[in-house]
């Protein structure tokens, strides 16, 4: 089995655009409390709290980037 590392879930989540900026989350800065714990990832995308309904879609995007890595089991966005 891969090994999750933090590399691994970051890469996943360059895959996962916030449309109105046209960027990923990574490279927007968004990723934090970034946690692995064998085959559970959580992690929390930091957006302002007036866009927060508005990007539930990429947050559900985000979830299932993450669960796509083998290995993982589960993964939580908030």
């Amino acid at each position: 089995m891969t090994e999750i590392t933090e590399e691994l879930v970051l890469d996943a989540l360059r895959r996962v655009e916030d449309p109105s900026q046209g960027k990923d989350v990574v490279e927007l800065g968004m990723v934090t409390g970034l946690h692995i714990k064998q085959t559970n990832v959580s992690l929390a995308l930091e957006v302002p709290a007036h866009r927060g309904p508005a990007m539930e879609p990429v947050r559900r995007s985000a979830e299932a980037a993450v669960r796509a890595i083998p290995g993982v089991t589960s993964a939580t966005v908030m």
